[in-house]
């Protein structure tokens, strides 16, 4: 059809031309009639105006990761509707992530895709120099990104084992790392999110049991951290529980990253939400959103929370 409307707005503007005895009139009244055509295309079809770098540099900038689906595009998607957030929403699956990206903006939300893997450093540093160039800086980062797998699954691949493990224990602290800087410089403390199982940090089960005290007494470091990653993954842990197990790392790895902005007086809080495993996305989003909305002043300055509600009723430890 469109191109039905092309050959024949030719032909109008060359009969015009040939009817016409003085070519300047004629080029006039064609260019008129153009000039009305865009207006009415500009008014029928008005563009989507894209918030400038300026722009989005003034507003409390929020990074969340796996906003392809589920939790992490539901915590993207409540957050880009408040008028004072903008979302850097990653994915490592670019269409998909382009098409939640899309879902938020019609939804009128500010959003900003960034391709990013954070199971790959080379995506995570490349998103980190955009993020410089582009915002400056990052008000909070929630690290939505999860691996639902069964026990079975992990029991039997040692390839998923790898994958939860480098997605939830190994991606945070990497981010951490990189990020560190942008979320450093924020007035009253920029502020850190990550989401595990309530299950493995609420129940005591064997062999659980052990690591958990562990965890809760705060003596695991990143050497100690990073040996269990390696024995979970390589098969040397047994237990009839791995997923609990690996977001039970993920718990341990958010304690000692509030230890490590503590000790260096970031101003960085760390923030481990607890959701059960069959929580439903939109009912966990909205507790995530409560915490990330909390103005910096508001959230103690390297202090870790734990809470498994939602709205989040925050416990300081």
């Amino acid at each position: 059809m469109a191109a039905v409307w092309a050959v024949a707005l030719i032909v109008s503007l060359t009969s015009i031309l040939v009817a016409v005895p003085d070519p300047r009139v004629g080029l006039g009244i064609i260019g008129a009639i153009v000039l009305g055509i865009v207006a009415w295309v500009r008014l029928k079809y008005p563009a989507k105006l894209q918030p400038t770098t300026a722009q989005l540099a003034k507003e409390r900038v929020v990074l969340v990761t796996g906003v392809a689906d589920g939790l992490g595009f539901e915590v993207a998607l409540e957050l880009a509707q408040d008028d004072a957030h903008c979302v850097i929403a990653t994915a490592s699956d670019e269409l998909r992530g382009q098409a939640a990206v899309a879902a938020i903006e019609d939804a009128g939300g500010c959003a900003v895709f960034l391709p990013m893997d954070v199971l790959d450093h080379q995506s995570v540093a490349k998103a980190a120099i955009y993020i410089r160039d582009h915002f400056g800086h990052v008000d909070v980062l929630v690290h939505a990104e999860r691996v639902e797998a069964s026990n079975d699954v992990l029991a039997d691949n040692r390839e998923e084992r790898q994958k939860a493990v480098a997605t939830h224990v190994q991606g945070l602290i990497f981010l951490n790392d990189v990020l560190r800087d942008f979320l450093s410089h924020i007035p009253g403390g920029g502020h850190i999110i990550t989401i595990v199982s309530a299950d493995a940090v609420l129940e005591m089960l064997d062999p659980l049991a052990d690591l958990q005290r562990r965890v809760a007494s705060s003596v695991l470091g990143r050497s100690e951290l990073e040996a269990l990653c390696t024995e979970l993954v390589d098969g040397s842990i047994w237990s009839s529980d791995l997923t609990s197990y690996c977001h039970l790392l993920a718990h341990a790895a958010g304690r000692m990253l509030a230890r490590e902005h503590t000790r260096d007086a970031t101003d960085v809080a760390v923030s481990v939400v607890s959701l059960g495993v069959a929580v439903d996305p939109e009912v966990g989003a909205l507790g995530v959103a409560s915490l990330a909305r909390k103005p910096g002043d508001d959230v103690k300055p390297g202090a870790f929370v734990s809470s498994t509600d939602a709205p989040i009723d925050a416990r300081w430890e």
